[in-house]
Order: structure tokens, then C-alpha cells, then sequence
């Protein structure tokens, strides 16, 4: 399966806010934003060259 880098980053931002939603905190939402960014960037976007889906 292949998404566009709009729909990558749709989906991160979305899991995201989930994964923050299951903190109590929400002063500490910037320190689990870096924690969610830093486990994405492990993952590009899964696309083929040239941004096209399939």
C-alpha cells in the first residue's frame, strides 16, 4: 500500500493526538509531540518516487 506525503503526515498527526489524548499532563503535549515525531521520522513515507499512489 502505498499513501501520499499529505496522507502520511494526516495519519501521524492523527495517531498523535491519540496517543496524547491517553496522557493525563496535557502541560507536557509539546515533550509527546517530539517523542511522536522522532518514532515517524523512523518511518518515510510510504511512497513510490514521485509521490504517486496506488
Amino acid at each position: 500500500m502505498y499513501i501520499n506525503k499529505q496522507d502520511y503526515n494526516h495519519l501521524r498527526n492523527v495517531i498523535g493526538s491519540l496517543m496524547i489524548k491517553q496522557f493525563k499532563g496535557k502541560d507536557k503535549q509539546d515533550q509527546y509531540r517530539a517523542v511522536i515525531d522522532m518514532i515517524f521520522e523512523q518511518f518515510p513515507p510510504f511512497t513510490k518516487k514521485g509521490g504517486k499512489t496506488t
